[in-house]
C-alpha cells in the first residue's frame, strides 16, 4: 500500500479499479485517499473476497447497482446492466446481472459509441425497446419498421444540436435542430447552448444572435439560449467607453486615421503618412511634400518638400554624359 503526504496527513493510493470518490483527502486527485475506507471500487469493479482490490465485473454489459468500499468485506457480484445493453438487473448484487445483449448485437447498424440504454431498478428488466441514441447523436437512417439492421446512428453535424434519448425502434426522429443565424457549433453538440454567437454578433435573451452596434466587438464567443450578452469591446478605427456590463460607446476616428482594437480617447487615433493633425482631423500635404510614418490626430506635424539634391541628381549625371560625346558636324 503507497503512502503519500497531504496536507496534515499521509494518504494512500487506492488500488487499481477504485476511486476516492469523496475526495476524503482534498486534493482533487481521485487516486488517493485519506485510507482504504474511503476508495470506492469504480463502475465496472466489484470487491474482490479476502484482498483489499477490485475486480472488474464478469459478465460482458454489467455494472454495479451501488458504489462499494475496497474494504467492504467480501466479494460481490455485479448486478447493474451497463449503458448499450440491456435485460434483467439483480437486487444488491447478490447475483451477477442478465444481460440479455448490447443494443448493436440487435440494431447491428447503429454504434455501440452511439447509443445508451434505460438503467433498471433492482431486480428490473429491461428490452431491446430501452435502446436510445445518446446526447449529440440521431437516427439517420430511421427504423424500416420491420428490420432492426435498417436503424443507423450518426453524430449531429457541426452547426447543428440534438439532446438524443430517441428510440433506436423510432420511425421519426425530429430531435436534431439547426443552430440560430449567425451562430457555430462542434459536431456532437446537445444543447442550443453549445450554439455560439460568431464574431460580430452577440446573444439575445430571445435565444438569437443580434449583430454587434458598429464600432463594437467581444472577445469570447457567447452561448446561445442562456443569457443576453453585450459588445463590450472597442473596435480598430474607433475610441471610446469600455462596455461594462452594455455594449461599449464608441467614437469613429477622423478620416484618413486609424487607432488600435481598445483605444480610448481621440489622441489614439493616428493620421496616416502624408497627412497632417489639424483641429482633431487629418489633412492631405499640399503637392510637392510628404511626410511619413503616424502622428496622433491631437499632435503637432507638418508636411516637408522632397530631397531636391536627389531629385537633381540623376539629371545632372545625365548632363555630364551628354558632354562627354562628340558633336558631328
Amino acid at each position: 500500500m503507497a503512502l503519500s503526504y497531504v496536507g496534515s496527513a499521509f494518504a494512500v493510493t487506492c488500488p487499481p479499479g477504485s476511486i476516492d470518490m469523496l475526495n476524503s483527502d482534498d486534493d482533487g486527485d481521485e487516486a488517493t485517499a485519506l485510507s482504504l475506507d474511503n476508495c470506492i471500487c469504480a463502475i465496472g469493479y466489484m470487491p474482490v473476497e479476502n484482498d483489499v482490490a477490485c475486480a472488474p465485473c464478469a459478465n460482458s454489459g454489467t455494472m454495479t447497482l451501488y458504489g462499494y468500499e475496497v474494504t467492504h468485506g467480501g466479494f460481490r457480484l455485479c448486478g447493474g446492466i451497463a449503458p448499450g445493453y440491456f435485460g434483467t438487473a439483480k437486487a444488491d448484487d447478490t447475483t451477477d446481472a442478465d444481460p440479455a445483449l448490447s443494443c448493436t448485437d440487435v440494431y447491428t447498424s447503429a454504434t455501440l459509441d452511439h447509443v445508451t440504454s434505460t438503467t433498471p431498478a433492482a431486480s428490473g428488466t429491461t428490452t431491446k425497446l430501452d435502446c436510445k441514441t445518446k446526447p449529440g447523436y440521431y437516427l439517420a437512417t430511421v427504423y424500416a419498421g420491420s428490420n432492426d439492421a435498417s436503424t443507423v446512428t450518426a453524430k449531429v453535424t457541426a452547426n447543428s444540436y440534438g439532446a438524443g434519448g430517441v428510440a433506436l425502434s423510432a420511425t421519426i426522429d425530429n430531435s436534431v435542430n439547426a443552430c440560430p443565424d449567425h451562430s457555430y457549433s462542434e459536431a456532437g453538440s446537445v444543447a442550443i447552448g453549445d450554439c455560439k454567437c460568431g464574431a460580430g454578433y452577440k446573444a439575445s435573451s430571445s435565444n438569437t444572435c443580434e449583430t454587434c452596434p458598429p464600432g463594437t466587438s467581444r472577445t469570447t464567443a457567447p452561448s446561445v439560449g442562456t443569457s443576453a450578452t453585450f459588445c463590450e469591446e472597442i473596435l480598430a478605427g474607433y475610441y471610446g467607453v469600455y462596455g461594462n456590463g452594455a455594449d461599449a460607446s464608441p467614437t469613429a476616428c477622423p478620416e484618413n486615421s486609424d487607432s488600435a482594437a481598445g483605444s480610448t480617447e481621440l489622441a489614439d487615433c493616428e493620421c496616416a503618412a502624408n497627412f497632417y493633425p489639424s483641429n482633431n482631423a487629418c489633412v492631405a500635404c499640399a503637392t510637392g511634400t510628404t511626410r511619413e510614418g503616424t502622428v496622433s490626430v491631437t499632435g503637432t506635424a507638418t508636411c516637408s518638400t522632397a530631397d531636391s539634391a536627389g531629385a537633381t541628381a540623376p539629371i545632372a549625371v545625365a548632363l555630364a554624359a551628354a558632354a562627354a560625346v562628340p558633336l558631328l558636324l
